[in-house]
């Protein structure tokens, strides 16, 4: 399970609300919900751009992003 509570708990304790993120990172509302939820991940641009809003590293603020994916192989 991704650990995308982080979002969540360092957004509330800077006292911002999700509408307020997401209108000042210009990510869609319902997207920065479904990042918050774990449903998706941030992409590559996302990522970086809520890690600064926040004032936090993108690396804590997303620790499942930086784990290496395992590679399908066609067999």
């Amino acid at each position: 399970m991704r650990d995308t509570n982080r979002l969540k708990e360092t957004r509330t304790h800077r006292g911002i609300r999700q509408i307020q993120l997401a209108v000042e990172t210009g990510i869609h509302p319902s997207i920065l919900s479904r990042i918050e939820c774990g449903w998706i991940e941030p992409t590559p641009e996302q990522a970086p751009l809520l890690a600064q809003h926040l004032g936090v590293s993108q690396t804590w603020l997303f620790p499942d992003l930086e784990k290496p994916r395992e590679e399908c192989h066609a067999v």
